[in-house]
């Protein structure tokens, strides 16, 4: 899996680089198939917004979150919340799809 991350704003320190690509790989215990994740941590005034994207789940499917906290690991969690549970629910109305298609094509 490929992990970028970037600051814009200010500088990142190694342990908070750390810290968010822990929590970036975190993500694999329920979609392992993620090819490239992308953080962007940007500063404004007095918060971190942290942007994640995530490629690879399906055929491609891109899911991105915005998040805002007061320090850029913060933001970073919330928004990885944020797209687990995305990722849970996509991974359920698949699921649910083909339990759905295998059952019409058993009933024909």
């Amino acid at each position: 899996m490929q992990i970028v991350v970037t600051s814009r704003h200010f500088q990142l320190s190694d342990e908070a680089r750390d810290k968010i690509l822990k929590k970036i790989t975190g993500l694999i215990r329920h979609a392992g198939q993620i090819t490239k994740a992308r953080v962007v941590v940007s500063r404004e005034k007095f918060r971190y917004q942290a942007e994640v994207f995530v490629t690879g789940i399906g055929k491609g499917k891109v899911f991105s979150v915005k998040d805002n906290a007061g320090d850029p690991v913060s933001a970073v969690i919330l928004a990885t919340e944020k797209i687990d549970e995305q990722i849970i629910k996509f991974k359920e109305r698949r699921r649910r799809y083909e339990d759905f298609r295998h059952s019409q094509e058993r009933g024909n």
